[in-house]
């Protein structure tokens, strides 16, 4: 029986060879952008269709993109509570 975590691995390495799909580096490329977008509330569904899918088929690449999206938050809270 396989467990949820290689079934996941199984999941993320088929998703990375079906058509039009993008690989984990090629995802990356675009964490920083898509992030951005995001916060001010754009799907990313809308902007690049192929990273939205391997995000939510990679967990690893998932969890990078939340990484990300959690230091624009600070970043982006910040900027709106500085005080010269």
């Amino acid at each position: 029986m396989i467990d949820e975590r290689m079934r996941r691995l199984l999941d993320c390495l088929a998703a990375v060879h079906r058509e039009g799909d993008i690989d984990c580096a090629t995802a990356a490329r675009h964490f920083t952008r898509l992030g951005e977008a995001a916060l001010n509330g754009a799907d990313i569904h809308d902007i690049l269709p192929q990273a939205a899918a391997h995000l939510a088929h990679c967990p690893d690449c998932r969890e990078e993109y939340e990484a990300l999206l959690a230091v624009l938050r600070a970043e982006q809270s910040s900027e709106t509570h500085f005080q010269p």
